[in-house]
């Protein structure tokens, strides 16, 4: 791989091997990386099998397809203050934190808008691909509808919908624990967003995540919808026994459970049998859902603030008068 070396914002020369995993000095540097908590020595161990086996994603998501995309350049400095934030939450090293933010500055720009899921898949993705590549990744499953487009927004109305569209399923599949959740004041809003828009990164390890991710890529989300549903089958007895909204959160986010249940959950989601009504469903509830939930919602939200922009306009006339 070449090695293509430019001066940093930190007046360094830094090395940019495309790919994370292959850097001389990724290993040291990001050691004690958040992103790198739950992967366990795996990776480490296993770079080329890992690497080879990641290869296929982008024909996976099928971002042949969309057109060509031009990244923000290298020597690029101008970037937002929560770009700037989340490199320095994500990655110790100075090149990859620049790799990140070339990424995320591309992305920032082409979608106009930001979300922090889309900062956990491209940290992610960057393990193994150079920047275009993971920009190119990102922007399918950002607006592509076989996957995620709109989690990633500011306001995340799609991503509440379906959110609000598990919810639904789970009512039916699960009552008891539906119920349970509530009274806790646990929505799937708040629980579904590790799996939904952060794409349990930061949640499973990472021989687990590879299998996820491979899923979801062929996928798209519906295995998401699919992993919902095999977590509640793991977890509801322990759901049913929990005594407060923590204990609930901790277990939906698996906190305490072991590698051998992360693998077990992610393997019951991918051979999860629904029937041929599963996309049908979702199309269903999504539309009752926007319709008679999140619209109105949104009208009435939309409607106060025009009714207080009225009144500061009112206010400022007064002044003028006086």
């Amino acid at each position: 791989i070449a090695v293509v070396s430019t001066q940093s914002t930190w007046g360094t020369t830094l090395d940019h091997r495309s790919i994370m995993l292959r850097r001389a000095t990724f290993w040291t540097e990001e050691a004690d990386a958040p992103l790198m908590t739950l992967e366990r020595g795996f990776f480490k161990a296993n770079v080329d099998a890992v690497l080879e086996r990641t290869a296929r994603w982008p024909s996976l998501a099928g971002i042949d397809g969309d057109g060509e995309l031009e990244l923000v350049p290298a020597e690029f400095t101008e970037h937002s203050y929560i770009v700037k934030r989340d490199a320095e939450r994500t990655f110790i090293g100075a090149a990859q934190q620049a790799s990140y933010m070339q990424v995320l500055s591309t992305m920032e720009r082409e979608l106009k808008d930001y979300g922090q899921g889309m900062g956990y898949a491209c940290a992610w993705l960057s393990l193994f691909f150079e920047p275009l590549v993971v920009a190119k990744i990102l922007r399918r499953l950002a607006t592509n509808d076989k996957y995620i487009p709109g989690y990633w927004r500011a306001t995340a109305v799609r991503f509440n919908v379906d959110a609000k569209v598990f919810g639904r399923m789970l009512g039916g599949f699960f009552p008891d624990v539906l119920q349970h959740m509530g009274a806790k004041g646990v929505m799937p809003q708040t629980f579904c967003q590790k799996w939904f828009s952060g794409l349990c990164i930061h949640m499973i390890h990472f021989e687990a995540l590879l299998a996820f991710w491979e899923q979801f890529l062929t996928e798209g989300y519906e295995f998401l919808f699919k992993f919902a549903l095999a977590m509640l089958v793991a977890t509801r007895e322990s759901v049913l026994e929990a005594k407060s909204a923590a204990a609930v959160y901790e277990i939906l986010r698996l906190q305490d459970a072991p590698d051998e249940a992360m693998c077990a959950v992610v393997a019951e989601a991918i051979g999860l049998a629904v029937d041929g009504a599963f996309s049908e469903t979702i199309s269903a509830l999504r539309v009752d859902v926007y319709d008679n939930e999140v619209k109105p919602a949104l009208d009435a939200a939309a409607a106060f603030e025009a009714e207080a922009a009225a009144a500061d306009d009112g206010d400022d006339d007064d002044d003028d008068d006086e």
